[in-house]
């Protein structure tokens, strides 16, 4: 949101909490407080402080290096790239094998 003088306005003091809290909260359910961090990427919060080096540079914004992206390979569910769904190993299977078809999603 721009201020009067045309420059970037800082938000509240309310937007701040809100934005903290949800913040928390995202960590705590993505498993992220305590050592969690270093299995399911680095936190959004602050809940440790300035110094915590487990903390995203950005917490707004996307980075492939401190996010998640889950195991590799010992899913349960392979993404098809195609169809944009989920298969299971099993349908992956059927599928590389031509035994089964899938539509793509629409969206």
């Amino acid at each position: 949101m721009d201020g009067a003088d045309g420059g970037e306005r800082k938000p509240g003091f309310f937007a701040r909490l809100a934005q903290g809290f949800d913040d928390i909260v995202d960590d705590a359910l993505d498993r992220k407080l305590g050592n969690g961090a270093s299995f399911y990427g680095k936190r959004k919060s602050n809940f440790y402080g300035a110094a915590d080096t487990m903390k995203k540079a950005d917490p707004r914004k996307r980075n492939d290096e401190e996010d998640y992206k889950g195991n590799a390979g010992g899913s349960y569910f392979i993404w098809d790239k195609e169809t944009g769904m989920p298969l299971t190993k099993k349908q992956a299977r059927l599928k590389k094998a031509g035994k089964l078809v899938l539509e793509p999603t629409e969206e």
